[in-house]
């Protein structure tokens, strides 16, 4: 049928080889509603109400089907699915910005049929074409199907689901007398009266039949009758149409969660026509590009070019807004808000403000919530403080260190600041005997969960954590001139970093910490788990180690856990449980933390190559975990997305695949390692720094970056390949590398050359 391939112009991945690995997922949201579309179109719909509840709107079955029926020969198919992979002469599907466009044409019939959630509203838009393309007219059963999910309570008795008097469409409902939201209801509404409808599939699909070939298709009119008693009633409605050549038909369709069948009635009347769905497209596009235009690049690599500029914006904005969807963590929202900041400053200022509510008054957040996962991880703070330095350095907002927000459960209310300052005691009033931040239910490595579940194991990446948190806490303080604790941080934090040198090494490398029964993990006496990625990375990023120490440490990384398409978590990986570490030893070798290619860490290595200065290997970290890499072109990753790990090649039986993309904090990492630190373009308390860490295959490249309301066209020539940067701006000499803060709305020229 063709090859994929990007569109960068558009914005758009086009998808035509129909049927990869597996699904291939784009999503569109707003901050109420967030939707999954495959290349299908199939995919979740979920909606948050007031409270922080979460409920789907569609079941996770084959949904948002298009069936099309020739009513002379009585032949139908499902134009977005193809089920029994006819000759379709089109079938191709553009994954965009917040919307997918599917494509077919079958026997002189084209349909378009275009998903999006609109910038406002608990619902989704669905916009179909249908089309003629022959020379006859075409007389056409058309069918829009979506298996609808009611499910609010065990008692099916409540469910029930009908055509609405009240709009075009079908309205399904789950009044009960106990219920988590007052969202009872799903409403799948269209713009114009079907001439039949369904709302069960006992009568659509049939009982013994698959979606494919649905019983009612082979009927001429749907049964127009209404159920009860199923948690996922049918919504489906069937339209009538005669073509004439070259004539095309358009339907538009409206899905979504109300609280009453009124409520829905009110809101298709409100949202469902061209107008205002022309509208919600068109802000919706808008909006992107808004926020696209704060940092853009241009490399002699044009692979890493569309990732920065479009995709792994993408992918940042969905982790800031919905987290990792099944839940919102602390950690997880704080790393893609750092990642987004300079795409927009002000909603990463409410991101961190919303998320620090959910921080416990003894300084340690919440590990996610909606819903709430009550185990004590206890790297919460250093994520909260490195936001909010990033966020001092993006805006000079000092203001923000005054805003008060509450802890969690607490009546205590407090301001930013001191939201920082009690994340910072919790991470070092909490020390084991050695000195060591204490492990408790887990640090980043979520699966190490039984290292410090008795209150005795210490962290040594924790620790290296905390060290990079203790001087970004300094420096916060420092420019802000409130000094009272500062020499008390400073002198807290290097003593955790000398602990962290006497008790965390083991030979030229660093163990992962000493469990509660006083095991080193990761140490060279250790069985399995020999070495980890993560404390050697962040050994580098945190300064414990600098200079010769620091190569030494990443030229290990590349000699013990390397592979043709990352970096390994740890190796060997673990083949039999032990609890005394946690869950990651029961996943099969290879899988998630257990000696996977976990690409959040693997761009972690990425930025400490960068602390060492070596661009060139930062680059080739990246390529290597990028779904660019032939090495991972089977691994079912989206070619557009960052998965959140590879299989990795201890894995006896899928080594290289990646299961999920998406919902990973990869994305934010990578794109702050090309812009900040590759390019070497980022944000100071007193200006826009430029320190390239350029490969030596990159002769020149190009940053458009705004910073504090002022545009800065930077033009970086890396020809000479040795010697310091100098900076010039408009053409005047800079002393040093940090650029002055420009006047709001001024455009300058700056050019950094050796």
């Amino acid at each position: 049928m063709g090859i994929n391939e990007f569109n960068d112009e558009a914005k758009e991945f086009i998808i035509r080889d129909m049927f990869p690995v597996r699904p291939w997922i784009n999503y569109s949201w707003n901050g109420e509603y967030v939707s999954s579309f495959s290349q299908f179109g199939f995919g979740i719909s979920r909606f948050c109400d007031e409270n922080g509840y979460k409920k789907s709107v569609l079941s996770e079955n084959d949904n948002r089907l298009i069936f099309i029926k020739d009513k002379n020969t009585n032949e139908y198919y499902a134009a977005n699915r193809n089920y029994e992979n006819a000759p379709f002469d089109v079938f191709e599907t553009s994954v965009g910005m917040g919307y997918s466009l599917i494509r077919s044409e079958y026997k002189n019939t084209a349909a378009e049929f275009k998903l999006f959630v609109p910038p406002q509203g608990q619902c989704e838009c669905w916009e179909l074409r249908v089309s003629n393309t022959g020379a006859q007219t075409r007389e056409l059963s058309v069918y829009a199907y979506a298996e609808l999910d009611t499910k609010l309570s065990p008692i099916d008795g409540y469910s029930k689901a009908d055509f609405s008097t009240g709009f075009c469409g079908i309205y399904a409902s789950h009044e009960g007398m106990v219920v988590p939201t007052g969202y009872t209801g799903v409403y799948f509404a269209s713009n114009e009266k079907p001439c039949a409808y369904e709302t069960s599939n006992r009568r659509f699909k049939g009982v013994y039949s698959k979606i494919a070939h649905p019983d009612a298709l082979k009927n001429d009119k749907l049964s127009c009758e209404a159920t009860c008693f199923e948690f996922c009633p049918a919504a489906v409605m069937q339209f009538d149409i005669t073509l004439k050549p070259s004539e095309e038909k358009k339907i538009l369709f409206l899905l979504g969660a109300a609280g009453s069948e009124s409520e829905a009635a009110k809101i298709c009347a409100e949202k469902l026509s061209e107008t205002e769905f022309d509208k919600g497209f068109n802000e919706l596009i808008a909006s992107g590009e808004d926020f696209r235009s704060g940092v853009y690049i241009n490399t002699p690599d044009d692979d890493i070019n569309r990732r920065v500029n479009i995709w792994l914006k993408r992918q940042m904005e969905l982790g800031m807004e919905w987290g990792r969807l099944y839940g919102k963590g602390f950690r997880d929202l704080m790393q893609d808000t750092t990642g987004f900041l300079p795409l927009e400053p002000e909603k990463a200022r409410e991101r961190i403000l919303y998320s620090v509510r959910y921080q416990r008054e003894n300084g340690n957040p919440l590990r996610q919530w909606e819903p709430v996962m009550d185990e004590v991880y206890a790297d919460g703070a250093v994520w909260l403080i490195y936001a909010v330095n990033a966020y001092l350095k993006e805006t000079g907002d000092y203001a923000v260190l005054e805003e008060t927000a509450p802890y969690y459960n607490s009546d205590i209310t407090e301001n930013l600041l001191g939201h920082c300052m009690r994340g910072f005691d919790y991470l070092f009033d909490n020390l084991g005997e050695h000195g060591l931040c204490l492990w408790l239910e887990g640090d980043w490595n979520d699966s190490m969960n039984g290292c410090g579940i008795l209150g005795r194991g210490e962290s040594v990446w924790l620790s290296e954590a905390a060290v990079k948190a203790g001087y970004e806490l300094a420096e916060i303080l420092e420019h802000t001139f409130d000094l009272e604790r500062y020499d008390e941080i400073l002198e807290k934090t290097e003593r955790l970093k000398r602990n962290i040198l006497k008790h965390g090494m083991d030979g030229d490398k660093f163990i992962y910490g000493i469990n509660d029964y006083g095991e080193r993990i990761g140490s060279n006496d250790s069985e399995e788990g020999r070495i980890f990625l993560n404390p050697q990375t962040w050994a580098v990023i945190s300064g414990v180690v600098q200079g010769e120490a620091a190569q030494s440490i990443m030229d290990k990384i590349e000699a013990e856990l390397s592979c043709p398409y990352g970096y390994m978590q740890n190796y060997p990986s673990y083949s039999k449980p032990d609890d005394h570490i946690g869950r990651m030893t029961y996943f099969e070798k290879g899988v998630y933390e257990n000696g996977s290619v976990y690409n959040h860490g693997a761009a972690f290595k990425a930025v400490a190559d960068c602390v060492i200065r070596d661009g060139g290997r930062a680059l080739k970290t990246i390529k290597l975990i990028l779904p660019s890499n032939p090495e991972v072109k089977n691994s079912g990753s989206e070619p557009y997305a960052v998965s959140n790990m590879y299989f990795g090649p201890s894995n006896p039986y899928r080594k290289g695949d990646a299961p999920l993309s998406w919902i990973t904090g990869t994305s934010g990492w990578i794109f702050r390692c090309v812009t900040e630190n590759i390019l070497g373009v980022h944000a100071d308390f007193d200006g826009l720094a430029i320190e390239p860490n350029m490969p030596d295959c990159w002769d020149n490249a190009s940053v458009t970056r705004v910073f504090r309301g002022a545009k800065y066209n930077i033009l970086i020539n890396n020809k000479n390949k040795s010697g310091k940067y100098k900076l010039t701006a408009d053409g005047k000499p800079v002393e040093g590398s940090v650029l002055p803060v420009f006047e709001r709305g001024s455009v300058h020229d700056i050019v950094c050359e050796r």
